[in-house]
């Protein structure tokens, strides 16, 4: 190899000698070069350079480091993880605060008008004198919106010699004796203790109901305080809690 390279240096030395004596009429002509042909008014023999490869240096020394880069960009949050196990569960904390009492609701619907006629006090069959030999009397109670009152008394198996002439039916009615436990709080009619008695004009025996029966409205009673005047006053006055459950009665001529 190194026989052949140096058989190359000679030959183109030779050339070069060659080609600068050359005449200039033969500038038409080509020559032949390393580097291929070419006419000798346009070649410039300065630029030709032919380099032979030499042995490997030895390496050279290390250089110095660089300076480190700029952080890179942050990356892309990874999945979430499985939730854990529940934990224990904590100490009962103490009871708060009561809270403040919530705004009262809406009034509910009205009840339908309820049925009083099965309201009775002191119903029971009684011996009598004169114009018949038994009779029974029911008391019948009513709500009047705030309490119970009485409203109507039944007069039931009566002989037909009490409808006749004028005859009148009496109704003591015995007041509780404890104040405090009186539904008539105002006391305008009665007060404890106090005795009241409310008379009804029998009607002819030729209008009485089925069965010997006389139903007594409330507003054809009128009552009076035996005990002291406080006035005429009519059967639902009286509050059916205030009475001692016991009732008595008569009939009259009058």
């Amino acid at each position: 190899m190194k026989k052949f390279l140096s058989i190359l240096i000679v030959i183109s030395l030779i050339q070069v000698g060659i080609s600068y004596a050359a005449d200039p009429a033969t500038d038409l002509e080509d020559r032949d070069y390393i580097f291929g042909t070419s006419k000798n008014s346009d070649v410039n023999l300065n630029q030709v350079l032919f380099l032979l490869a030499g042995k490997d240096g030895t390496p050279g020394v290390d250089g110095i480091a660089g300076r480190d880069g700029i952080d890179g960009i942050n990356g892309i949050d990874g999945k979430d993880g499985k939730d854990g196990k529940d934990g224990k569960d904590g100490t009962p904390g103490s009871p708060g605060s009561p809270g403040s009492p919530g705004s009262p609701g809406k009034d509910g619907k009205d009840g339908t008008e309820g049925v009083t006629e099965d309201l009775r006090y002191g119903a029971a069959a009684v011996t009598a004198e004169g114009c018949t030999r038994t009779a029974t009397v029911s008391l019948r109670a009513q709500f009047n919106g705030e309490d119970f009152v009485f409203n109507k008394v039944s007069f039931s198996d009566v002989d037909e010699a009490c409808g006749t002439g004028t005859k009148v039916l009496a109704l003591y009615v015995k007041i509780i004796a404890t104040s405090a436990n009186l539904h008539n709080t105002t006391g305008s009619k009665y007060i404890a203790s106090d005795v009241l008695k409310c008379t009804y004009t029998i009607p002819l025996a030729n209008t009485w109901s089925t069965g010997r029966t006389i139903l007594i409205e409330n507003n054809n009673f009128t009552c009076e305080n035996i005990n002291a005047n406080r006035g005429a006053f009519t059967l639902n006055d009286i509050y059916t809690a205030d009475f001692t459950n016991k009732i008595g009665f008569e009939i009259y001529e009058r």
